[in-house]
């Protein structure tokens, strides 16, 4: 499973379940952690399945330690103060800010976790199809393993995806395990402003235009409505709207593997 920060709110579980994911289990991990923080093994026991807290130095280290990005780094390090805070006030206060820390990952690197950022020249080529994507995707469910089956799986032409497999493994965006696909990184990295997001919403949205000629309406939606509203009722959609993209990432981030699904939206001004 993998083990998203941003649907905590208590540093130890995170930690906790973080090593736990890792490989035997984690086995060893305390204690490089308590030797790269210049403490004892004794001290770290008492801190992630005790009372003690972390001090801010500490907290800083243990970022280092897992490698935490910045914006992991930043909500990890208010979790300890949210822990740390004796009033409710100031716990109320840091509660806030790893909401307001949470949503401003989200808005600039969409479901935050581990990302991989490609070159010019790969994004050009990754975001030119969806295909691409369903690919990449296709190799983080366990029953697919071969080129064969993800073809078969997406109903792609096999010397295509063979060709794709070999884009993702010189990307760093899929891998070979004992034999099977995995994928490797889990989320491409594209900012807001970056010239590749046309191309990423237009081939979708052209993917989405070929299901509707064969949706299943007992489990799959498709809503469109323009519409004449107030400023204050768009005002009001476009919140609801962030707030609901949010919810999705919580939802997704510790979900396992099973299928792939494509969520699109779109509000703007006619």
């Amino acid at each position: 499973m993998k083990i998203d920060i941003f649907v905590e709110d208590c540093y130890k579980t995170f930690i906790n379940d973080l090593v736990r994911s890792m490989p035997k289990r984690g086995r060893g991990q305390y204690k490089k952690l308590a030797e790269y923080l210049s403490t004892s093994t004794v001290s770290i026991s008492q801190i992630f399945n005790g009372e003690r807290e972390l001090t801010m130095e500490q907290a800083f280290l243990t970022t280092k330690f897992f490698e935490l990005d910045h914006y992991e780094t930043t909500y990890f390090l208010s979790m300890v103060e949210f822990a740390k805070a004796g009033h409710f006030e100031l716990k109320n206060f840091y509660q806030k800010r790893l909401r307001d820390i949470k949503e401003e990952a989200v808005k600039n690197k969409g479901r935050v976790s581990k990302f991989k950022e490609l070159s010019d020249n790969s994004k050009s080529i990754f975001y030119s199809d969806s295909s691409y994507s369903k690919v990449r995707l296709a190799t983080s469910l366990p029953k697919l393993n071969t080129i064969e089956e993800i073809a078969d799986y997406l109903e792609l032409n096999i010397t295509h995806v063979e060709t794709i497999i070999d884009f993702l493994k010189r990307n760093g965006l899929c891998k070979v395990v004992n034999g099977h696909l995995e994928i490797d990184t889990q989320h491409t990295l594209l900012t807001s402003d970056s010239p590749f997001v046309k191309n990423h919403h237009v081939n979708w949205r052209i993917n989405s235009m070929q299901k509707a000629n064969h949706l299943n309406k007992k489990n799959e939606v498709m809503f469109t409505l323009p519409m004449s509203l107030s400023e204050k009722a768009y005002a009001e959609i476009h919140s609801h709207l962030l707030k609901f993209i949010k919810n999705t990432y919580d939802i997704v981030g510790p979900a396992e593997d099973e299928t792939l699904a494509y969520l699109g939206l779109d509000l703007y001004k006619i």
